[in-house]
């Protein structure tokens, strides 16, 4: 899979490798880090790591702060890419706000796998679609008296801990409320039937989750099947990423 790597990206990838330092990120976020086991992975064709944002035992206070950044997403872009990571790593799936066509969608590369009436990933994006649903329409229902009151609360993680701040709104606050005010965000959930399908027993879900994200994201019809050559690269794709991600490069903590 290395092969598939510009030749400046694999000389990097050589470097960071052959440090051989398990305390050394490949890359780090404010949440979250990618190390050389992730690497390796990515490069053997093994799973993707697991690394929870939000999970079911999360706080609802800790939720609301990836659920504002996913309403403001909402306002900002066509689409919004929801990954869900069900029974502890053993299997990723998608959830998609396609504003286009009011829906939100599943996607789900085992569906035909499952000789079963009830989905358990389908009905895990319901939960979740549910706790999304919940708090778009808290927050419209809360436009008149934060226009009133002119604050907003928000939820801001220092050191692992969630303070929640009242803030005298801004001008993108209230540019923003009055958005949501004027724009239906109920949007229903149904599963894509025409999901791409894995193989079973590869590790492919993870990636293929992204490939779908990055086809939507740039406009691209997703096709029929998964191709070996077009995981492959989607692998190579998230490596490069790691390896150029500005300040939360390796190269940049040196």
């Amino acid at each position: 899979m290395g092969k598939c790597l510009p030749i400046p990206y694999a000389k990097k990838l050589k470097q960071f490798l052959n440090l051989n330092d398990d305390r050394v990120s490949m890359w780090k976020g404010e949440h979250c880090a990618v190390i050389r086991d992730d690497i390796l992975a990515l490069l053997n064709e093994g799973g993707v790591s697991r690394q929870d944002i939000v999970d079911e035992s999360n706080s609802t206070v800790r939720i609301y702060i990836y659920l504002e950044l996913l309403l403001k997403k909402v306002r900002e872009n066509d689409y919004v890419f929801f990954p869900i990571n069900h029974f502890n790593g053993m299997h990723y799936t998608l959830l998609v706000l396609n504003k286009q066509s009011g829906w939100w969608e599943h996607y789900n590369t085992l569906q035909t796998k499952l000789n079963i009436y009830v989905d358990p990933y389908f009905e895990d994006a319901k939960k979740l679609h549910v706790k999304i649903s919940d708090y778009f329409k808290h927050m419209k229902d809360s436009i008149s008296r934060k226009l009133n009151e002119n604050s907003i609360c928000k939820h801001i993680m220092k050191s692992d801990k969630v303070h929640t701040l009242l803030y005298t709104l801004s001008h993108d606050d209230r540019e923003f409320l009055m958005w949501l005010r004027q724009t239906n965000v109920e949007y229903p959930l149904k599963a894509n039937i025409s999901c791409l399908q894995q193989f079973p027993n590869i590790y492919d879900c993870g990636v293929a989750m992204m490939y779908i994200a990055q086809k939507k994201a740039d406009g691209e019809l997703v096709e029929c099947v998964f191709s070996a050559e077009a995981m492959k690269n989607m692998r190579a794709h998230v490596l490069c990423r790691f390896i150029n991600e500005g300040d939360g490069s390796w190269e940049k903590e040196e």
